[in-house]
């Protein structure tokens, strides 16, 4: 059981940190281009 119970624990934890990546990844990729265009936070 106690095998079980790890291998479940860290896959529920790798599926985590995933999103995790996949979140940061996303609002990096969404952000850093207007940052990085001169004008883009500008009116």
């Amino acid at each position: 059981m106690s095998l079980i119970k790890t291998a479940v624990r860290w896959r529920h934890g790798t599926f985590v940190l995933f999103c995790i990546l996949a979140l940061f990844g996303a609002l990096s990729l969404l952000n850093l281009p207007l940052e990085l265009i001169p004008g883009g936070e500008r009116p």
